[in-house]
């Protein structure tokens, strides 16, 4: 007699654990920003799960805080906002 297979929990994605594993090196979120490679695969995976706007997000907040706002003009932060607030 053939043993039939349960559907329940087909198509069901697995769920993460709820806390990492112990020997996963901790990672500063800027090292791993500044680093190309890492970065990298940082967007992919989050382009995989649908979220590369949030590090889009962050990266044009990180470039605005850069910038020296103390003497620029309306028209130079204009010039300069309109392509972080595109991305």
């Amino acid at each position: 007699m053939a043993r039939r297979h349960s559907p329940a929990g087909r198509g069901t994605p697995p769920q993460p654990p709820s806390q990492p594993p112990a020997d996963l090196p901790k990672v500063p979120l800027t090292d791993v920003l500044q680093n190309a490679g890492a970065a990298g695969y940082l967007l992919e995976f989050l382009s995989q799960h649908q979220s590369a706007d949030v590090l889009h997000f962050w990266l044009a907040v990180e470039a605005f805080r850069a910038m020296d706002l103390s003497a620029a003009t309306p028209e130079a932060l204009r010039r300069d906002l309109v392509p972080l607030l595109n991305t």
